[in-house]
């Protein structure tokens, strides 16, 4: 069963009037729409109350477009439906919560409010700081993968070029001879055998010795 709101509890802490479209931070505290967008447009991105960091949370909330607490708006206009009326037609509500009864707190109540705040404080705290270090290790892994995958391109490219250069080379500057295409163009008498070499001097003795018949018979 949903509780009866106290009129302080239905108080923007900024504006110091009636909640109009509350929006519940992280921290549960509870500001106007309006002027929580304000509060954002001067750069601050913590709670005006306890100064919780409020930059994920916002993005969050920002995204899935969830700013207002419809649960809690619909409580403060059955509630206190004539504020509202007066606040949107532009007179002042601050009286309403000036001459409301102040609650005096009981012994030892505000210690431990203090203690139970900072025990969150330090919770919320650790677990910001949790969330940025992961954050931060996975955008590392993230860049280090990229310097890899660009490593390595490189490296096949580099392959590429090479093939590409040394086909390159072969087309412009042909290679030495083949073995065989030198056998074929030796010459003769360097690759003759020792016989073939004595056939080839009796030849030619035989042709010297017939010469110099001939001379003498002329002669």
């Amino acid at each position: 069963m949903i509780q009866t709101l106290e009129l302080c509890d239905a108080m923007c802490p900024i504006c110091l009037e009636i909640l109009v479209e509350p929006v519940t931070l992280c921290c549960d505290h509870d500001l106007c729409k309006v002027c929580y967008e304000n509060h954002f447009l001067k750069g601050d991105f913590k709670c005006p109350l306890c100064k919780t960091r409020l930059n994920s949370w916002a993005r969050k909330k920002a995204k899935y477009g969830t700013m207002v607490n419809e649960e809690k708006w619909k409580q403060i206009q059955e509630q206190f439906g004539s504020l509202i009326e007066r606040k949107e037609s532009g007179q002042d509500t601050h009286q309403e919560f000036r001459s409301s009864v102040a609650k005096i707190a009981k012994p030892g109540e505000i210690y431990e409010e203090y203690k139970k705040l900072k025990h969150e404080w330090s919770s919320k705290r650790k677990a910001e700081d949790h969330e940025q270090e992961i954050a931060s290790k996975n955008y590392i892994e993230e860049l280090l993968y990229k310097e890899k995958q660009q490593v390595e391109k490189e490296k096949m490219q580099l392959v590429v070029d090479e093939e590409y250069a040394i086909a390159l080379s072969k087309q412009l500057n042909p290679g030495p001879i083949s073995i065989s295409a030198k056998k074929k163009l030796r010459p003769c008498s360097s690759s003759r055998s020792p016989l073939k070499k004595r056939r080839c001097h009796g030849i030619q003795k035989y042709l010297t010795g017939t010469q110099n018949v001939k001379l003498q018979n002329d002669t």
